[in-house]
């Protein structure tokens, strides 16, 4: 899903970036957005890698912010597209940090996109919050210890990250007695979408465009059916 606003700066860019996860790699983003980008308009695929070397994340990440100044230091308005909410575990936020740090005088407006959260709750037909509940996004990863008083003290949580870290998380859910309470989202949005209630045999899931969403409440009043495709 893309913002009216996002489509309308897609199709007035001189120049676009679009991040790749490896060499050659493909950009999700990129193939969600082409639809809008005209023809004509240069697109430039820059590498993330997702690896743990500092120092070579730093040279790239420098490599990048050097690509894209050079673009607009030639006067040409350009676009960064990004999976999501840029503001929401997103690529951009190394862009802009190193725009702040190494070229402050060019301007950058962040434009907000519809993060895979809302996207997943909303085929779920799991409303994030209601009342005065109170909703937790976070990160598979963190640590067990923040996972679990987290867990506990929400009504409501958002699992992103979840795809090293599945087999862990569904123990402390099934721990609690949460697992009934759940929903599975993979690739919303995409081709082989799918949405699950029943978490069982998810170990053995290796898709990584995945999430899952914890709602304690969902159990009292769910007539959901247990798979949507």
């Amino acid at each position: 899903l893309l913002t009216t606003k996002a489509v309308e700066i897609l199709k007035r860019s001189e120049h676009i970036f679009t991040p790749i996860a490896k060499e050659g790699g493909t950009s999700i983003a990129f193939d969600i957005a082409q639809r809008f980008i005209p023809a004509a308009t240069p697109v430039s695929r820059l590498l993330f890698p997702m690896i743990k070397d500092k120092p070579m994340l730093e040279q790239q990440w420098m490599e990048n912010h050097r690509a894209m100044e050079k673009v607009l230091r030639a006067g040409h308005a350009s676009a960064f597209i990004t999976l999501g909410d840029p503001g929401t575990y997103s690529t951009f936020s190394v862009v802009m940090r190193y725009f702040r740090r190494f070229a402050p005088d060019i301007e950058i407006e962040t434009v907000p996109g519809i993060t895979s959260f809302a996207y997943a709750a909303a085929r779920a037909g799991m409303p994030l919050v209601e009342g005065n509940e109170m909703v937790a996004v976070v990160s598979a990863n963190d640590s067990r210890e923040r996972l679990e008083r987290i867990i506990d003290s929400a009504d409501n949580v958002v699992f992103l990250k979840t795809y090293r870290q599945r087999e862990r998380l569904l123990k402390m859910l099934q721990d609690r007695g949460l697992g009934d309470c759940c929903a599975y989202i993979q690739k919303c949005g995409l081709e082989g979408e799918r949405v699950l209630r029943n978490l069982d045999g998810l170990l053995h899931n290796p898709e990584y465009l995945s999430l899952v969403i914890l709602k304690k409440r969902a159990a009292e009043n769910d007539d959901t059916p247990s798979e949507q495709s």
